[in-house]
């Protein structure tokens, strides 16, 4: 035997020394996260990418990450995102998927995932999981998707409003009655604002007066043609919107952030007479946010424009914007009303 045959089981030896320790080097380096587990879903090993990635998600009630611990005391929680893939693998399938949704003690991440039986003898005895974060490409994803679904609605909304304010203006055009165009400019201004009431006041300011010119969806609230006094604003909730008017400003708020939306207030207060407090609380029975528009012509206050909500609003700037468009709109028919009957009155005047 020579002296290099003696020496081949020893160099075999250490380069299967050798190739062990680097798939330990690679192993613990991965840049993904590799986890062995077997049936009784007990942790086995680890590397340490996936032992960061317990750390980022755990839930504060997880136990420490160590072999031999069970995966659902790690990740506790987890159970409904988890076990379906887990079992599915201990029945020998391979499971793929990019950006799954795994949720553990309310933490959601998302992750590209492998799991692959591991078979001894003919049996599946646990399985390996490889995994890479893909939250934050997804978190991404979602918010553009978001922006581009919010885009969309927004350029919807404004096609619908548009339209809707040729047919004002056609309102206008045809030089219909004034009633009769408030009448239907509420009804029009409401459903595209997605408001399930409208009301238009006019305010006199020598007679210290609200009048209703016209309403929708206020059935055994209010009614068109009712006056009220400008006394009265406090106790009916009003006096916000009319300081608002005057201003030329819009107003919003919802109820709800009121308890029981406000109405035991309203109960409760001694200085709410108890005809407007009927009013009042029905009202709030019925609606959950308000938005109010001023209505001007000639740069002076001529009344406003109320906008009623079954829901809570968040109140976008656009949602006002919109609401203020039409309060404009209508401004521009009362005045043309208002020009056409003096018109009227002048050449009556000189026949």
């Amino acid at each position: 035997m020579s002296p290099d045959d003696s020496l081949s089981p020893i160099l075999m030896a250490k380069n299967e020394i050798a190739q062990n320790a680097l798939l330990e080097i690679m192993f613990e380096r991965m840049p993904m996260g590799i986890m062995l587990m077997d049936r009784n879903y007990n942790i086995q090993r680890y590397n340490l990418t996936w032992a960061d990635f317990t750390k980022k998600y755990a839930p504060p009630n997880s136990v420490p990450l160590e072999p031999g611990a069970n995966y659902f005391d790690v990740l506790p929680g987890s159970e409904e995102s988890a076990l379906p893939r887990f079992q599915a693998a201990l029945e020998g399938e391979v499971i793929r998927g990019e950006g799954i949704r795994f949720e553990s003690g309310g933490i959601v991440s998302y992750w590209d995932a492998i799991i692959t039986p591991l078979v001894h003898n003919g049996e599946v005895i646990g399985f390996l999981n490889v995994t890479n974060d893909a939250t934050e490409r997804i978190l991404l994803q979602q918010h553009l998707e978001k922006r581009v679904e919010e885009r969309t609605l927004e350029i919807e909304r404004r096609r619908i409003v548009a339209e809707s304010m040729r047919d004002i203006i056609r309102m206008i055009n045809t030089n219909m009655p004034l009633e009769q165009f408030l009448d239907e400019a509420v009804v029009l201004a409401a459903e595209q604002m997605g408001a399930s009431g409208c009301v238009l006041h006019e305010f006199n300011i020598d007679e210290q007066t609200l009048y209703y010119r016209a309403c929708y969806g206020m059935e055994g609230i209010t009614e068109k043609n009712t006056i009220r006094q400008f006394a009265d604003f406090k106790a009916t909730g009003t006096d916000g919107y009319y300081q608002a008017t005057l201003q030329r400003k819009p107003t919003f708020g919802n109820y709800t952030r009121f308890k029981d939306r406000g109405i035991s207030l309203i109960k409760n207060d001694p200085t709410v007479p108890d005809h407007i407090k009927e009013r009042r609380i029905k009202s709030h029975e019925r609606f959950s946010a308000v938005l109010t528009v001023p209505l001007c012509i000639q740069d002076r206050p001529w009344g406003g424009m109320i906008f009623y909500y079954s829901d809570p609003q968040e109140f976008s700037q656009e949602q006002i914007d919109i609401g203020m468009t039409f309060a404009d709109q209508v401004a521009i028919a009362i005045e043309n009303t208002r020009l056409l009957q003096e018109a009227e009155k002048v050449a009556i005047s000189e026949e």
